[in-house]
């Protein structure tokens, strides 16, 4: 599949066009599940019939953050429907944003509050309604910055670790020394973090050559300790509590050192980083996380096998879940750090135009190489 090999890059341009016209063909119109601009995504429990249609801005913020990075390497012709594209999402954010600080955005709608959508149990509590946090906010930064100060905003981001916050129970002994950049920016949820939510923060400071602080020197040792004591294989849930996922946990770093390889606090990454991902690629049988992994090894210049679709893109999209929420981690305590854990208390999400975008990664990653 791999067309540049074969040596036809007719049929290369050909599968690139018919993959962003699919996933453009999948951006609502307007409905009543999602406002016109968003991407469908599904918030499921795979152990029950439980599926919700569920209208979240992380996974268009997502495809358009991955189509704004790969712009310059696909064809001209195709920019258009990639700004099309991405205007209809951005035209969302508004919905998403805090009010209380109008410079942080959430996960779900937040103006009008709409946790939990098409829910019919879970969306009348308004304490599970989540607070904003800085995975949204580093990927609407990235994707649409209209002249914020984001000098500012990485403060505001840095500002929500406090020393006074009760600390997630789920956090290893091993990490407590560090302040790195918290998931949530709420004052009444317990202070944790995920490795692949700080990878998209720290996205968001190199990419705008953003000074660097104590904060993000702390946040890269943090992704150090996780390589080196391989808890992103034996601990995912506990280093990732919303992705959880080795092959995942490895992308978001991969995606990080891959894309700021020039940059002196990364280098020591690279090694520890590359041993994983070869451990990765014999270890893993399914199709989106091999996706995930051969994308991983192109961005650090690494061999990787040649992907060919799969026979079914629903069925191998179907059970793949790149993001997940824990139902209790926001609410519980240390006796409960059992259950927490456990994935009776996980919901997971998917979504198949952004799934859709991980092969046009893919695809334009190794017509690259």
């Amino acid at each position: 599949m791999l067309i540049k090999i074969a040596g036809n890059t007719f049929f290369s341009a050909i599968l690139t066009d018919h993959t962003i016209q699919t996933i453009a063909g999948l951006q609502s119109e307007g409905c009543s599940n999602y406002p016109s601009g968003l991407f469908p995504s599904q918030r499921v429990h795979p152990n029950t019939k439980y599926c919700r249609e569920d209208s979240n801005i992380f996974f268009s913020a997502l495809i358009v953050f991955t189509l704004q990075e790969l712009r310059a390497d696909i064809p001209g012709h195709l920019h258009p429907i990639i700004a099309r594209l991405a205007a209809k999402v951005t035209a969302n954010y508004p919905h998403y944003r805090h009010p209380a600080d109008n410079a942080t955005f959430n996960f779900w709608q937040d103006q009008p509050r709409g946790h939990f959508p098409n829910g019919r149990l879970l969306k009348r509590f308004s304490f599970m309604a989540l607070p904003a946090d800085a995975d949204d906010t580093s990927l609407i930064y990235l994707t649409s910055n209209n002249g914020e100060d984001l000098t500012a905003i990485k403060k505001k981001l840095e500002s929500h670790y406090r020393e006074d916050a009760p600390i997630s129970p789920l956090t290893p002994p091993d990490y407590l020394d560090l302040r790195a950049y918290p998931t949530f920016l709420g004052k009444r949820i317990k202070r944790e973090w995920d490795v692949c939510v700080i990878c998209n923060v720290l996205y968001l400071v190199f990419k705008n050559g953003l000074p660097l602080t104590a904060t993000d020197f702390d946040s890269i040792e943090l992704i150090r300790r996780v390589l080196e004591r391989e808890d992103h294989i034996v601990a995912p849930f506990l280093v990732s509590p919303h992705y959880g996922n080795s092959a995942v946990i490895l992308y978001h770093i991969s995606r990080l050192v891959g894309s700021f390889i020039h940059r002196e606090e990364l280098h020591h990454l690279i090694d520890p980083l590359t041993k994983h991902l070869n451990q990765e690629s014999e270890r893993t049988e399914s199709f989106m996380e091999s996706l995930l992994i051969s994308s991983s090894r192109l961005r650090l210049n690494l061999s990787t096998n040649i992907l060919t679709p799969p026979d079914s893109w629903d069925q191998a999209f179907s059970n793949f879940f790149f993001f997940q929420a824990g139902l209790l981690t926001a609410f519980q305590n240390a006796r409960m750090a059992r259950l927490t854990s456990m994935p009776l208390f996980h919901l997971r999400y998917r979504c198949h135009a952004y799934y859709h975008t991980l092969w046009l990664e893919y695809l334009v990653l190794s017509n690259k190489h």
